[in-house]
């Protein structure tokens, strides 16, 4: 259902923007968007078997990590003295991105001069860390049940 909703929204914003011809996604980005759909749930039930206090504290990991990668793209890219400072910030923000979203880019993996598993391997053993952390988790959750 949400892979479904990420499509939609995709050709509805390539709409908005006026993108001529509508240019349909390949079949690369679906499988990217279906795989990608599946980690970030396994990342979200994670999330969501935490306790509050360490599920903040994730979220605002995450949080920083995108913020951190996102300044050090091209569009905001610091100049002058403050480059140079913040290259270990930028380096720690794009380390954690890559310990927290469990992303993964077929056509690039795919497509490389030399094949290689690494990004599969990380790929599955995110997914695998988060949901074995979330059963944990669960098996360790004391249920209430009511009594009658």
């Amino acid at each position: 259902m949400f892979v479904g909703k990420a499509l939609l929204v995709i050709l509805f914003a390539q709409l908005a923007f006026g993108i001529h011809p509508l240019t349909f996604i390949s079949g690369w980005d679906a499988l990217n968007i279906i795989a990608n759909s599946f980690s970030f749930g396994c990342l979200g039930v994670l999330v969501y078997k935490l306790s509050t206090k360490w599920s903040s504290v994730l979220y605002m990991l995450m949080f920083s990590s995108y913020f951190g990668s996102t300044v050090s793209s091209g569009a905001m890219k610091l100049t002058g003295a403050m480059q140079s400072a913040s290259v270990p910030a930028e380096t720690m923000a794009t380390a954690m991105k890559q310990a927290f979203y469990p992303a993964i880019d077929f056509e690039a993996a795919f497509h490389a001069s030399q094949f290689s598993f690494v990004p599969f391997l990380a790929y599955a053993s995110n997914i695998l860390i988060y949901l074995t952390v979330a059963t944990i988790l669960l098996s360790r959750r004391e249920f209430s049940y009511a009594e009658d």
